[in-house]
């Protein structure tokens, strides 16, 4: 379905043109840029929980690693786009999983 209004909004043979939020008559939303940190052990912990929603940090080093946090849980996933779907791997929560053990992990499924 996304990629139906994609095509409906942005022509295949015309990508250079640009149409704004404004002109196609929604409403302005507020983005959050995901953060891009190394995640260790000392960012995990001191990653406070969202009041509301999941905060998603992406590693630097390693493509794919990712750390959810939601209200009362971190946890770790691996994630990669696999034929145009994204299949994600769930490594374990932290505390029980460190920073350094997920980093040694390799997920084998892709």
């Amino acid at each position: 379905m996304y990629r139906r209004l994609a095509i409906h909004f942005f022509p295949l043979d015309n990508m250079s043109h640009k149409v704004a939020p404004c002109d196609l008559g929604l409403h302005a939303v507020t983005y959050k840029e995901p953060t891009m940190p190394k995640l260790n052990e000392t960012f995990a912990r001191k990653t406070a929980h969202p009041t509301d929603g999941t905060e998603k940090h992406w590693d630097t080093e390693v493509c794919g690693l990712v750390l959810f946090v939601g209200k009362r849980s971190k946890t770790w996933y691996f994630q990669k786009d696999v034929g145009g779907q994204t299949r994600r791997v769930l490594i374990g929560r932290y505390p029980i999983i460190s920073a350094e053990a997920e980093r040694s992990l390799k997920p084998g499924l892709f």
